[in-house]
């Protein structure tokens, strides 16, 4: 697999970052789609049946990429990348970002895939028994396993303390 060290829209010619002519059009047909009201999903789908070549590897990933495309500040010219889209078009496909789920009240249903976007950061706090638990099984499986049931189990209790143990990370505000 050829990992990109370029983001998607540019080349590098003689030592100076520029614009591709192709992939810039991409990317600004990318944005005039959002912007047309087309879905993340909607417009990954539609760049992976063209087979275009960067969107060629599976319909996820496209629609990954899209994704990615859509909410990086590179391409209205930030970090000293030159410009592919105009500063306003960035910012209005930004406003259509929708609310994380948690700023929405009520027991309401996503109605398309963009609202089930959650902005919300995660951080792992551990625990004494998470530690004595990660302990024991290291411990158990350093021997010839006698019950690979009990194994199962200890780990599967590791697995539901250590998920216990994610929570969400406080924000200053």
């Amino acid at each position: 697999m050829n990992k990109r060290m370029i983001p998607y829209g540019y080349r590098m010619e003689n030592g100076i970052l520029r614009t591709d002519a192709e992939e810039s059009e991409v990317i600004r047909r990318i944005f005039r789609m959002r912007l047309e009201g087309t879905g993340v999903y909607a417009i990954g789908k539609t760049l992976y049946e063209e087979q275009l070549p960067f969107f060629s590897d599976s319909r996820d990933k496209t629609i990954k990429k899209v994704s990615a495309i859509l909410y990086k500040q590179i391409y209205a010219g930030a970090k000293d990348f030159p410009a592919i889209i105009e500063k306003q078009t960035f910012e209005a496909v930004q406003a259509m970002k929708p609310p994380p789920l948690s700023a929405v009240r009520g027991n309401t249903v996503p109605t398309s895939e963009s609202d089930f976007y959650i902005p919300i950061e995660w951080e792992f706090t551990t625990n004494e028994r998470v530690s004595r638990l990660a302990d024991e099984i290291s411990q158990v499986l350093r021997q010839p396993v006698r019950n690979s049931d009990e194994v199962r189990m200890m780990i599967l209790t590791l697995a539901a303390e250590r998920y216990s143990c994610i929570v969400k990370k406080e924000t200053a505000i």
